[in-house]
């Protein structure tokens, strides 16, 4: 029996050995997920402190505050979390106060605003001078050695019993599933922020995304886009139980999404945006997911547009090209999709082909949207084919491509000048090279 006993405990402590390091990468995970809500928690529990009237106007304000903080300590995890949770535990405290401030006149409120950014170390913010704006007034700065009003001093140790104490409640709050009411989801369009701007969002991801990408979005927005149209299977809905976005080539950063997976997203997961839709807390970024992160895309991204340079040179340089002024010195950017003058290259090898420009640079995006269209010219005597014949050569050309090299979309389109050309455009988003 004591052999039993023995054996079991033998099997016990080797099967602890073999999951340790799962175990350990596990809780490691949940500590760091939770350490990145913590503020946004805070900030909240903030906002339900406030008469329900105010809680819109100031709930956006706090959090596009809390969010300016993350963007700033983007590369300083820890730094950033104390300032964020700086930041939190004064709202949390001084909350109901900064209400009232308001409710008793416009100065009065451009003066706290000026008192709170001076506590939660952002001096110089953009909120001093709107405190100057309003009414002519002039806030003057703390004098030295003189905390600001209604700051949080740590060497009093009434407060610094408090914020210990508040840690502790608010540790336990944020290891709890967030309750919500039956039939509801956190996510929900109506306690969101970025409704005003969803149309655009909805009808560039419709009409410029490759349905061979895959989205990954919140719930409400990947409802939204489904009953658009866009194919259920190539959508990846990340929710408050989501570890990360990989699986997916865009991922749509909504203001949930930015709150959720805090600074990781664009330093580890998401770093290109791609297009942008609004600003502050309503802004809706779609962001290019590529494996690595930052500094690999940042690497990859230099390299990738000498070679589209290159690329740009060899393409003038074809006796059956002839490009614009404009064409050229688009292609001489490296701006160019790099699917665009591969294509370009085999259909020279037929006819003469004639580019007049390159379009379809996303709205807002950055250096990852890349002009994905081409505006062909439908006429051209050295091809000693009738209009008619040369447009239908074109097109043909076109769909006799394999589905992997196909452009997704070929019209004819005029443009400003009266010019009728042949646009020939690739889905977003566009390879580096």
């Amino acid at each position: 029996m004591r052999a039993a006993w023995w054996g079991l405990a033998c099997l016990l402590v080797l099967a602890g050995l073999l999951l340790r390091p799962t175990v350990t990468d596990m809780c490691q995970k949940e500590i760091r997920t939770r350490l990145d809500r913590l503020p946004a928690v805070l900030v909240r529990i903030a906002i339900r402190r406030i008469p329900q009237e105010w809680r819109e106007d100031f709930g956006s304000e706090w959090l596009a505050e809390l969010e300016g903080i993350r963007l700033e300590t983007g590369e300083l995890p820890i730094s950033g979390l104390i300032r964020e949770i700086l930041f939190a535990f004064g709202l949390l405290i001084r909350g109901p106060t900064i209400v009232r401030e308001f409710t008793g006149g416009v100065s009065r409120l451009a003066a706290k605003w000026v008192r709170i950014c001076d506590i939660l170390f952002r001096p110089g913010s953009a909120t001093r001078e709107l405190a100057k704006s309003q009414r002519g007034l002039s806030v003057p700065p703390a004098a030295p050695g003189i905390s600001p009003v209604g700051a949080i001093s740590l060497r009093q140790p009434s407060a610094l019993i408090t914020i210990v104490a508040l840690a502790i409640v608010t540790a336990v709050y944020a290891l709890q599933p967030t309750p919500t009411a039956k039939g509801t989801h956190p996510y929900h369009a109506a306690t969101l922020p970025y409704t005003g701007v969803l149309p655009s969002a909805l009808d560039w991801i419709l009409g410029q995304v490759s349905r061979a990408a895959v989205v990954s979005c919140d719930p409400q927005l990947c409802a939204d886009l489904a009953s658009a149209g866009f194919p259920s299977a190539n959508m990846l809905t990340l929710g408050p139980g989501s570890n990360d976005p990989l699986g997916s080539t865009l991922v749509v950063a909504t203001g949930p999404i930015r709150a959720h997976f805090g600074t990781r997203l664009a330093s580890v997961y998401a770093p290109a945006v791609i297009a942008s839709f609004g600003s502050g807390t309503a802004r809706i970024d779609i962001r290019l997911v590529y494996p690595g992160g930052a500094a690999t895309y940042d690497a990859d991204q230099r390299t990738a547009l000498r070679a589209r340079k290159t690329a740009g040179v060899q393409l003038l340089a074809n006796g059956h090209i002839e490009a614009s002024a404009t064409a050229r010195a688009q292609l001489l950017s490296g701006d160019v999709d790099p699917r665009l003058p591969q294509l370009l290259a085999i259909m020279a090898g037929r006819h003469l082909v004639r580019i007049v420009d390159f379009t379809g640079q996303s709205p807002g995006g950055g250096p990852a949207s890349l002009l994905r269209s081409v505006d062909l010219a439908t006429v051209d005597s050295a091809a000693h084919l009738t209009p008619a014949a040369y447009l239908g050569w074109m097109q043909a050309f076109i769909d006799g491509q394999r589905a992997q090299y196909r452009p997704g979309s070929v019209q004819q389109v005029t443009l400003h000048t009266g010019q009728t050309v042949l646009r020939i455009g690739y889905g977003a988003p566009s390879p580096l090279s």
